[in-house]
């Protein structure tokens, strides 16, 4: 799959975008999400009120704005791995480079923790990550033979949709874990079973705030 490069224009916007994403997450995490303002964020950052909003709708729409551009790196990732490749394989490396970005990304586990903390939040990433299905679609439907075309096979857009809750819930347990966990052994572990395979073990240290959390109670011990 070849994109067309962007030009200086579009970088420079791109350029200006981390940059107030960066500045809007340190406040975040200093300040508190609702106690910082647009405004603040504006000063802070060295923009107007009107170049905030035509970078992001809000305040959400900010901290998941980075669902969309990791969406088209994963399509590009996909579109490289080779034919005839189970197609859960094939989906999880292509998630390599979202697991590297977030290896490497300055802020990275402040923005998954304020997904993990903020309905609001984390509603509105999920909605991007959702836009996955428009992103992946053609290239899913092709590699296991669905006619995009035949709106009674809803297979490919399952199979994304799948794929995109596996994302959600790795991205929530990895910032509950405060970063303790690998997010790849916990991609690993999410998407085995949706390839037929058995959750893999090897997904690290799981703190006794989250071990606890939603299990069933123990009740050997009134038997």
């Amino acid at each position: 799959m070849l994109r067309s490069s962007r030009g200086p224009r579009e970088i420079a916007r791109m350029a200006v975008r981390a940059h107030v994403i960066d500045v809007a997450i340190g406040l975040f995490v200093d300040n508190g999400y609702d106690e910082t303002t647009i405004d603040t964020i504006c000063d802070e950052a060295g923009i107007s009120r009107s170049t905030f909003f035509r970078l992001f709708p809000g305040k959400a729409a900010l901290v998941a704005s980075n669902a969309t551009r990791f969406g088209e790196r994963v399509a590009d990732a996909l579109a490289e791995r080779p034919d005839g490749e189970p197609i859960w394989d094939s989906l999880r490396r292509a998630l390599d480079p979202l697991v590297d970005a977030y290896a490497t990304q300055p802020r990275a586990f402040e923005l998954a923790r304020l997904a993990a903390d903020l309905p609001v939040v984390g509603a509105r990433e999920h909605d991007k990550l959702g836009e996955w299905i428009e992103l992946l679609r053609l290239e899913v439907a092709r590699r296991i033979g669905v006619d995009v075309r035949d709106d009674a096979d809803p297979r490919a857009d399952a199979i994304i949709a799948a794929m995109v809750g596996a994302i959600h819930t790795s991205m929530t347990y990895w910032a509950r874990s405060a970063g303790e966990r690998s997010l790849s052994a916990l991609l690993d572990a999410a998407m085995s079973p949706l390839g037929g395979g058995a959750p893999g073990p090897n997904v690290g240290h799981v703190p006794a705030s989250i071990a606890g959390r939603g299990s069933a109670p123990d009740r050997s011990r009134s038997l």
